[in-house]
């Protein structure tokens, strides 16, 4: 009976991987479909919803895979959940109801990943978090601008990016 042998194989390492953290998306403008939406408790036992976007379009290395954005149910917290309404065409008043997880699926929406040093705390006691290995500061990937594909679009054309055509799924 043969044995089975392996050669060796060589990968690519970013340094946030060589350094034990997570790759960083990059940076810019994403158009994404809503694959599912979670409904489930936060850390403080808040209602939540976890949203879970396919990527359609984005910035060259950042258009493969599946991005996760948390919405907190709460009125301190409920700019989330509006900007993700207003940008799959729910309709806004004074007053909403939230509507239900299985509404969102299937909607589209566009939003910019910025990358910001990662914090803890709040107000006064914010503060930046250190690698403890090498001391800087460890970044993170923030969805920011949150609006509809068309909104994206236009913006995107008036500043002449190509990329501001999305494909249909």
């Amino acid at each position: 009976m043969a044995e089975a042998t392996m050669e060796r194989i060589s990968l690519k390492l970013t340094k946030e991987e060589v350094k034990g953290g997570r790759r960083l998306r990059p940076e810019g403008t994403y158009f994404v479909t809503i694959e599912e939406v979670e409904f489930t408790q936060s850390k403080n036992g808040n209602p939540m919803y976890v949203f879970t976007y396919e990527i359609i379009d984005g910035p060259e290395g950042g258009t493969n895979g599946t991005i996760k954005q948390w919405a907190v149910l709460t009125e301190a917290a409920k700019f989330t959940i509006v900007d993700i309404m207003r940008a799959t065409g729910f309709p806004l008043s004074e007053e909403i109801d939230i509507p239900a997880a299985d509404e969102f699926i299937g909607k589209e929406l566009a939003f910019d990943i910025l990358h910001e040093a990662r914090t803890e705390g709040k107000g006064k006691d914010k503060v930046q978090v250190l690698n403890e290995e090498t001391g800087e500061v460890e970044m993170t990937d923030n969805i920011k601008r949150v609006r509809s594909t068309a909104a994206a679009k236009k913006n995107a054309s008036a500043k002449g990016n190509a990329r501001a055509k999305v494909r249909k799924i």
